[in-house]
């Protein structure tokens, strides 16, 4: 579609002074306080003059996670990254599971994921995005494989009280001598990616209940959040949805 640019003189006063410059030089011109104040506004113009350059400079897209259809987000992927940064900065993060492309079973995230460490959990419920990173292996028993490992997490970029994008620690263990946790990755073939502390005390799992679309969120005693004393902010509530489940492993 061929823009007319005359119609940008019914555009408001001050973003009409950034789209002019954007024209000139093919780029944005304006400073981080300016952009975060004025980002929304400016993406509504380019969309609506059809600036598809601006668009992309507005809201960069994902790279490393650019498979994901929950990750959408430059941010969110830059967040997630930094909270990973043990991990070499050009490693090669892949899906080998999605669910709603795999199925809702515990079986085929096993099947692709058992064995296989790190790996980074990632769910949507509804309009809130949380997981959790594995430091150790997944299984498949019939009883919990319980993995305590300090450099396993929880996390949250969106949920429903609004508290920021948080990295949750697991919880230190004080009746350990060599400075352990009780956060642990929790494996059983009967559940998708779980994390809780030993024996049957669960934080967060997936892929349960007679549809396996089913999950449980509640932060107790393995991991422990900042922001809030409330277990269930996640989503919450204690049980949610699981409208979409994606699982990501190193390639590289």
């Amino acid at each position: 579609m061929k823009m007319d640019y005359t119609s940008l003189s019914d555009s408001d006063g001050e973003l009409f002074r950034y789209i002019l410059n954007y024209l000139r030089n093919d780029k944005l011109i304006c400073s981080d306080e300016i952009l975060v104040s004025l980002r929304e506004q400016l993406v509504a113009e380019a969309k609506f003059y059809h600036l598809e350059g601006l668009i992309s400079q507005l809201c960069p897209q994902p790279t490393v996670f650019k498979e994901s259809s929950i990750i959408t987000s430059f941010e969110n992927e830059n967040t997630l990254l930094s909270w990973m940064s043990d991990e070499p900065s050009d490693a090669k993060w892949g899906i080998l599971y999605k669910a709603t492309r795999d199925g809702f079973k515990p079986a085929n995230f096993h099947k692709r994921y058992d064995g296989k460490s790190p790996t980074l959990v990632v769910i949507k419920s509804g309009e809130n995005i949380f997981g959790g990173y594995a430091g150790k292996p997944w299984s498949s028993r019939h009883v919990f494989d319980d993995q305590a490992n300090e450099k396993s997490f929880l996390f949250s970029l969106k949920n429903p009280s609004g508290y920021p994008p948080e990295k949750i620690l697991p919880f230190p263990d004080p009746h350990c001598e060599d400075a352990c946790v009780k956060g642990a990755v929790k494996s059983r073939a009967d559940f998708g990616p779980t994390f809780g502390e030993y024996g049957n005390i669960i934080d967060l799992s997936t892929l349960t209940g007679k549809t396996n679309r089913v999950g449980f969120a509640k932060i107790r005693q393995g991991f422990r959040t900042k922001y809030t004393e409330e277990q269930d902010y996640f989503n919450g509530y204690e049980l949610y949805v699981v409208d979409e489940l994606e699982v990501f492993g190193l390639t590289k």
